[in-house]
């Protein structure tokens, strides 16, 4: 494999050239191999380690040329390096006490949080199908339960509440509670539904139990729940 210096030679040498952009599959896949390595990267920024940081940022140049001009060998060899790279510049950190994995799982949170917006936000109708029957997962991706049910409010006609069945274990027990609508997110294909709470956070939910007398929730109980869900979700 290159060293890095020769890898920084080539970098500076393909910054300066222009080529006409005819990447294959491999050579696009290479140049994905490159992003997610700028994510892993990304995590780490705000703990520099100036040297790794200057050469890391003249590779991942190098990576973007050769992959979008086709060259997919030494895009692969530039890739390879920037993982050698960051896996030096991770030891380094974690030398110092930085609790790497901790900043990792952050900026996936984050990055599933910025991906999944509210479903009122999504800008084209859900449908009904889509939402009854699947799982709603927290944004570490922790399932919370099935989704049983979409309730309606009976003045606007529009989605209110959605019924989870909550800490079942193989279909047994549990219990049944109500997440207002405008606390679920979709990713943007709209197949998979989340709230951004902890794991554990919508252990003390209070209970949807209306169902088995046909009594509908009062204003009180409406007004706590949503209290309820106020304080749990945790905002942008």
């Amino acid at each position: 494999m290159l060293r890095y210096t020769g890898l920084a030679a080539l970098a500076a040498l393909c910054a300066s050239v222009s080529l006409p952009a005819q990447a294959d599959e491999v050579a696009r896949e290479c140049l994905r191999d490159a992003m997610r390595a700028g994510a892993i990267h990304d995590v780490l920024a705000d703990h520099p380690v100036p040297v790794r940081d200057r050469e890391f940022r003249t590779l991942y140049r190098a990576a973007l040329v050769l992959g979008r001009n086709g060259r997919e060998s030494a895009c692969e060899a530039v890739v390879e390096a920037m993982r050698a790279n960051i896996d030096d510049r991770t030891e380094r950190l974690e030398d110092r006490g930085v609790d790497v994995d901790a900043l990792r799982e952050e900026a996936r949170k984050e990055r599933i949080h910025r991906n999944t917006p509210p479903v009122g936000a999504v800008g084209r109708p859900v449908p009904a199908n889509a939402v009854i029957g699947a799982s709603l997962r927290t944004l570490a991706g922790e399932n919370m339960g099935e989704i049983e049910d979409v309730l309606l409010d009976p003045a606007s006609g529009r989605p209110a509440l959605v019924l989870i069945n909550h800490g079942d274990v193989l279909g047994i027990g549990g219990s049944q509670i109500a997440v207002p609508w405008r606390f679920i997110r979709t990713n943007a294909a709209r197949s998979a539904f989340f709230i951004a709470v902890r794991e554990d956070a919508l252990d003390d939910a209070p209970d949807y139990d209306f169902d088995a007398d046909g009594a509908s929730p009062d204003a009180g109980w409406l007004a706590e729940n949503e209290a309820f869900y106020e304080k749990a979700v945790v905002r942008e």
